[in-house]
């Protein structure tokens, strides 16, 4: 008579290699050997979004990493991706494909040789994405791909993998409880081919999505020899759990990151724009001032102007030094110029955002803190307010085309 802890060793066995797995991808200790290429390996040297985050590039796969130009503004969204690796049939050494194109990404102290790597583990390359017109776009970006991962959504990749997950479980005990006709094999064969056009793997791209379909849909086949045999669909099952297992995981740090993303997106986009309305604010407030009689310049007291002039550059100072990514910060920038000028060492890096004809022009004019000096008063006022229409005009664009997202509702449980 079977002992009945023997008939379940497939599957037990198939438990517990989940859990490790699983183990092994939550706390990060996956063997993936990472790079990027050299081309792109600039991207790496880029300051990162995230506020009070380490520079240091230590590259976990599904950690936030966001980047930005400092000189064009634009945001980099990064992904990974795996790279395919072959065996050298002379030295019988595993490489990835034109090794001399990538250079490691620094994680641990000592990494593999890229033309003889380990036989066990991946190797997965770094790409990075550039969103030209910054942070509304960006955000936009992210909560699409979220979307695809929440759990409450009905075509969602996770729910789809828990159905296949729910789907081996009562197979693998169809198996074991007795022996499986025909008829009863090419149900499971539609059940399988429905789950994997549900879970979108029919169409997929990614290898191992594509591996998954091939998985299910060979636990429900005969064997080698053309006959049901249990035994051989049960092991091809714990094989698909195993997939399902590395994808669902997979899943949800893809959710975790992309929670991150977007968490760091907007919070840098409400504090840009608190910013922009601060200095905005200011500025009508200044220019209320100045409209007021005496309209006579020569009524208006130097240390009346010695205010207004503190009251300017502090404006510059402590607001529109702060945006740092498109759409925000050329506005910013031209304001800033207007209002104080621009230093001769800061000259070339501002030729830089704002290029060179543009950044000529503004250079030429004198800003409102010298105007201000003189005495001209009506000068100053139109200046200042060519500041502010320009960040009136940046706040209400850029207000148009976000599409609100409620960052609660995309957070990791």
């Amino acid at each position: 008579m079977t002992n009945p802890e023997r008939r379940h060793d497939i599957e037990n066995r198939g438990q517990e290699f989940a859990y490790k797995l699983r183990q092994r991808m939550y706390s990060g200790q996956e063997r993936n050997y990472p790079y990027v290429q050299i081309k792109h390996e600039d991207i790496l040297k880029l300051p990162r979004l995230a506020t009070g985050v380490s520079e240091f590039p230590r590259r976990e796969r599904f950690e936030e990493d966001l980047r930005f130009n400092p000189i064009t503004g634009a945001i980099y969204t990064t992904r990974w991706i795996k790279l395919k690796t072959f065996k050298d049939p002379e030295t019988g050494k595993r490489s990835i494909k034109n090794p001399e194109d990538y250079t490691f990404i620094f994680i641990r102290d000592s990494l593999p040789d890229p033309e003889d790597l380990p036989r066990s583990g991946s190797a997965s390359g770094l790409v990075a994405g550039e969103v030209w017109d910054g942070l509304e776009p960006a955000i936009r970006q992210q909560h699409h791909i979220l979307e695809r991962y929440q759990p409450a959504s009905l075509t969602a990749e996770p729910q789809a993998l828990r159905r296949i997950f729910y789907w081996i479980d009562q197979t693998s005990q169809k198996f074991r409880e007795g022996p499986t006709t025909k008829d009863q094999l090419e149900q499971m064969s539609q059940e399988a081919a429905e789950l994997i056009t549900q879970a979108g793997l029919t169409s997929a791209t990614d290898e191992t999505k594509r591996k998954l379909a091939t998985m299910l849909a060979k636990a429900t086949k005969l064997d080698s020899l053309k006959r049901i045999n249990p035994m051989v669909s049960r092991i091809r099952l714990r094989s698909a759990f195993l997939a399902t297992t590395r994808r669902i995981v997979t899943a949800e740090l893809v959710r975790r990151k992309f929670s991150a993303n977007l968490e760091v997106l907007v919070a840098e986009r409400e504090f840009t724009r608190y910013n922009l309305k601060q200095a905005y604010d200011e500025l009508s407030a200044i220019l209320h001032e100045l409209r007021q009689p005496p309209q006579d310049s020569s009524q208006v007291s130097e240390p009346d102007r010695q205010v207004l002039t503190a009251k300017i550059r502090e404006t510059a100072q402590y607001y529109l030094s702060f945006p740092r990514v498109a759409p925000y910060l050329i506005p910013s920038r031209l304001a800033a110029i207007f209002l104080v000028g621009c230093k001769e060492s800061k000259k070339e890096l501002n030729r830089q955002v704002l290029g060179e004809g543009i950044a000529e022009e503004v250079f030429s004019l004198m800003p409102v803190t010298s105007l201000l000096e003189k005495g001209d008063i009506r000068e100053a006022g139109r200046r200042i307010s060519w500041a502010s229409s320009i960040l009136e005009e940046a706040l209400r664009e850029n207000d148009a085309i976000f599409v609100p997202t409620d960052v609660e509702a995309v957070q990791p449980s």
